[in-house]
């Protein structure tokens, strides 16, 4: 009863913040559900596996961006976020049609010397347990080499993945860098902007 109180409230507190988001803005509807439709309903509005890939697309960014001592500068561990990467790989079944090629589109079958698959195979099971590899094979998938040079991970457009993925030209923008999928920072800082939010480290700093 006391979990249920707590999301109710937190439903309460999610929805007065939207409202009151509304209100300043001058959008939301008047359905009852507490929606932003300032668009005519035309908002993305993200799904759950579009998130996750968003995230998840992320994370293996900046762990092949960075080497583990620079990570270590950001508060990171290494190894971890690999094990985080390993396992949000799998989150999406292999029969859904948009992954069945895999939801990495950055790495293609010719680049691994060893003849690897382009994607990691996943075995469903709801009772079974969850095993992990040692940590240098689990890299071994995430990672082309350990100089983590970014250039070397080329971008697949075509990947059966991307229709998950969110791009500009209203979704029609295609090939890699400015025309490549839209990334979570870039999200998140248009977002924040939007909203008017900072951490609240940052706004403590600024009232010290």
């Amino acid at each position: 009863a006391a979990a249920a109180m707590t999301t109710n409230q937190q439903q309460r507190q999610q929805q007065q913040r939207q409202e009151a988001y509304d209100e300043q803005h001058g959008g939301g509807n008047d359905d009852g559900t507490g929606a932003n439709n300032n668009n005519n309903g035309n908002d993305p509005v993200p799904t759950p596996s579009q998130l996750i890939l968003l995230s998840l697309d992320y994370f293996r960014a900046i762990r092949r961006s960075y080497t583990v001592d620079e990570l270590m500068e950001f508060g990171l561990e290494a190894r971890h976020l690999s094990v985080a990467i390993y396992s949000l790989s799998r989150v999406f079944l292999p029969y859904a049609a948009e992954f069945t090629e895999g939801n990495d589109p950055w790495i293609q079958e010719y680049e691994y010397e060893d003849g690897r698959p382009p994607y990691p195979p996943v075995e469903i099971s709801a009772n079974g347990p969850i095993v992990l590899p040692d940590i240098k094979t689990l890299e071994d998938e995430i990672l082309l080499d350990s100089d983590n040079t970014p250039e070397e991970y080329e971008y697949d457009d075509s990947h059966v993945s991307n229709s998950h993925r969110f791009y500009h030209l209203g979704g029609l923008a295609c090939g890699g860098g400015p025309g490549g999928p839209i990334s979570l920072p870039e999200v998140a800082s248009m977002g924040l902007t939007q909203l008017g939010a900072k951490s609240r480290y940052d706004a403590e700093a600024e009232m010290v």
